[in-house]
């Protein structure tokens, strides 16, 4: 599926020329800040401001909505403060939660980031709470790679997602293209993982 990468910086300047869509009002592909984290509150619960950053700009790589309806299993934001990169895994779930985890720069080499934590809600019913996840992420101008695992307390790996896309700059009329080309794709990330819900339930998968 295609995601959008955002640069808050730059949201004016698609608004302007890319046809279809907006972050102000309701359109054909739509940003809303409502549906993620508030960047600043949570970045004030972390060690960001501690280390004497300040927030240069954002890059959120997400889905927007399509017709008014979004649904983001994760997202990731790639923060460019004064000194060094920062980064924050937001994780929602089917009951509309969100949960952000912070990547400090610790984790980080060049433009890439490998970083594990344990999970703060249920994601998955048939994956245990006490799972660990394990990110790994790399990004440069053309390309983008992100690796997602999930490992028992035994340490076996019970699931793996993996995404990988190349950048090319959006035109005018990519967003109706794009529409067309995958119709009602937010819908069916919703569905998609439902149905295989479906499908381990079925196979009596606990």
């Amino acid at each position: 599926f295609p995601v959008t990468i955002v640069s808050f910086s730059e949201l004016e300047h698609l608004e302007k020329n890319i046809l279809g869509f907006s972050s102000k009002h309701f359109s054909l592909y739509q940003f809303k800040k409502e549906d993620h984290i508030n960047l600043e509150d949570f970045l004030k619960t972390t060690s960001f401001y501690q280390q004497g950053e300040e927030i240069k700009d954002v890059i959120l790589i997400t889905n927007p909505r399509c017709f008014g309806y979004v649904f983001n299993p994760v997202s990731f934001y790639i923060i460019e403060g004064k000194n060094k990169t920062h980064a924050i895994i937001e994780i929602g779930n089917t009951f509309s939660e969100l949960k952000p985890y912070y990547v400090s720069p610790d984790f980080f080499k060049e433009n890439s980031f490998i970083f594990r934590t344990t999970k703060k809600f249920y994601i998955s019913p048939f994956l245990s709470l006490q799972n660990s996840m394990l990110f790994q992420f790399s990004w440069t101008e053309k390309k983008l790679k992100i690796l997602i695992e999930d490992y028992n307390n035994q340490g076996e790996l019970e699931f793996i997602a993996h995404y990988q896309g190349e950048a090319y700059e959006i035109s005018r009329y990519d967003c109706l293209k794009t529409f067309l080309r995958y119709p009602w794709h937010t819908f069916i990330i919703i569905f998609l993982i439902h149905w295989h819900a479906f499908m381990l339930w079925l196979q009596k998968v606990p």
